[in-house]
């Protein structure tokens, strides 16, 4: 399914409207430099935790609900997203329409860096693109400032491509977050299936690798 991470790409880089696969009326649009959604069709919200609670400033977890949906709605529907509102700042246009000010990312999948930054886990993804001796990964955070890289492969990696992840991977963490690179023979799954790409430090710590 589609991610609003991934309407915004889209949009930043087509200069066109995307739109959602799990809400087709909700679209977001780039259009001199500010986020648009189409709140006549779908109405976007952003949460500070699960209990509901709007977020005043800053990121939260982004929940929609669809308003032309008749045969299956879905109402506060959190599509696992995070983004930012744009609160209290018209659009340049004039037409009204409410403004994201960023699209932060996917929920319990961010790294935080040992200097408080949050990397998304979209960007570990974009990283092992086209890598094909590496059958699959996992980047599981499992101190402040440590990350292991998790791999299965048919063969052991040459010390230059670990070399090369590493080195990709400090600079956007920086140079106090170690990278652990481990072959392993195996991945465990969650009880849900879904693979997991990354594994943030709180739920490392809560749950282990599989919650």
């Amino acid at each position: 399914a589609a991610t609003m991470l991934g309407l915004v790409y889209l949009t930043q880089t087509l200069g066109a409207n995307a739109t959602s696969a799990e809400i087709a009326e909700l679209q977001v649009s780039l259009e001199k430099g500010a986020r648009k959604v189409t709140s006549q069709t779908a109405l976007i919200e952003t949460l500070v935790d699960p209990k509901g609670r709007a977020v005043a400033d800053g990121p939260g977890d982004v929940v929609i609900t669809d308003l032309h949906n008749f045969a299956m709605p879905l109402v506060r529907y959190q599509n696992g997203d995070r983004a930012t509102a744009m609160n209290g700042d018209p659009c340049a246009c004039g037409r009204g329409l409410p403004l994201l000010r960023s699209v932060d990312g996917r929920i319990l999948d961010m790294i935080v860096t040992p200097d408080g930054r949050s990397v998304p886990g979209e960007f570990f993804v974009h990283l092992m693109l086209g890598r094909t001796a590496i059958k699959r990964y996992q980047f599981v955070q499992v101190a402040t400032d440590a990350l292991e890289v998790r791999i299965m492969s048919h063969d052991a990696l040459p010390g230059s491509e670990c070399d090369l992840i590493t080195a990709q991977i400090a600079k956007v963490t920086g140079p106090l977050m170690r990278i652990l690179i481990k072959r392993v023979d195996a991945i465990e799954e969650p009880a849900s299936g879904k693979r997991r790409v990354t594994v943030s430090l709180e739920s490392f710590r809560a749950k282990g690798a599989l919650s």
